[in-house]
């Protein structure tokens, strides 16, 4: 197959693939923060469906769909669960979450920096984020203590907002 065939494949499964993803989950997927102490993840849209998850301030959620107040949302292990709209933000502030089993916490931006208050995080620990100095955020938890964190250790919602070709 020659090159110009070649590119025209590869655009062509490129453009299907996107217009599935977008189609197919009602638009573009936004990212979420839950602003509530304590919430319930549930397994459908409704407040009759099991408890799926509770999860605390700070946590942070990917949204793919929503039906009425009801959002479909993606947690960092990539489960599914609905939460109503009131209960999260995407715009007040944003979020991240521990990935790795334990996470060091640091006082500054750097490995050289001493240990922060809360030394350790465990995994799913949620913070909210301040700010980013190269490879670091810096993060409050839900008691404001703040701290630095690698970006290693954590997971944040990253969504795409637009394809340009």
């Amino acid at each position: 197959m020659n090159t110009a065939k070649k590119r025209s494949l590869g655009l062509s499964t490129l453009l299907l693939l996107c217009t599935t993803f977008f189609f197919s989950h009602e638009g573009l997927a936004r990212a979420l923060c839950v602003r509530g102490e304590k919430v319930n993840l549930r397994s459908g849209p409704g407040a009759h469906h099991p408890v799926s998850w509770v999860v605390g301030l700070y946590t942070p959620l990917v949204q793919l769909e929503r039906r009425g107040v009801w959002l479909k949302v993606r947690d960092q292990d990539g489960e599914e669960h609905w939460v109503h709209h009131r209960l999260v933000t995407a715009s007040q502030f944003r979020c991240l979450a521990v990935r790795s089993r334990i996470a060091e916490l640091k006082t500054g931006p750097g490995a050289r920096h001493p240990a922060a208050q809360l030394p350790i995080a465990d995994k799913y620990t949620p913070f909210k984020r301040l700010g980013e100095r190269g490879e670091w955020y810096h993060v409050e938890d839900t008691s404001g203590v703040k701290a630095w964190i690698h970006e290693r250790h954590v997971w944040r919602p990253v969504v795409v907002q637009a394809l340009e070709f």
